[in-house]
């Protein structure tokens, strides 16, 4: 049962260490990045700076939501799904910290992507940033007080 105990481990600090790098990107990118670009910057070198590091960033998202769905599931059907039976409470507080990222895979998506279709969610960068950013808080919340239910 070692084997099974280190999986576990391995899956819940995969699914941590993802979900931290990811928002605190979102959180650097909100509060630090953006007012300092665009303190600095001219309009055209913001759009050229903004480009180049969303060409990064949107690896770094993409990669994420498919790290953080795949251990998410792993985590809630491997290890947590027996506190559900116990404790009404826990699939309610899942529920709702499942379509917390749910909205933070989107939002994340949408400011990381290049559809024509979102560019005005992008031009309110700064706005829509520190949405995704506190959803993100919330989840990473959730998932403490989930863990730590009896």
């Amino acid at each position: 049962m070692a084997s099974d105990l280190t999986i576990r481990l391995l899956f819940r600090w995969l699914h941590v260490v993802t979900a931290v790098v990811a928002v605190g990107g979102l959180v650097f990118l909100r509060f630090v990045l953006l007012p300092a670009v665009q303190e600095a910057l001219t309009p055209e070198q913001h759009a050229a700076l903004r480009e180049r590091l969303m060409r990064r960033w949107r690896i770094v998202v993409f990669a994420s939501i498919a790290v953080l769905f795949v251990s998410g599931m792993y985590n809630f059907m491997a290890v947590s799904i027996n506190k559900g039976r116990e404790l009404p409470a826990y699939h309610m507080l899942f529920g709702i910290k499942f379509l917390a990222a749910l909205g933070v895979f989107f939002l994340a998506s949408i400011m990381a992507g290049r559809s024509a279709a979102f560019e005005p969610l992008r031009r309110r960068g700064g706005l829509w940033l520190g949405v995704t950013a506190a959803l993100g808080v919330l989840v990473i919340l959730l998932g403490g007080i989930l863990h730590n239910l009896p």
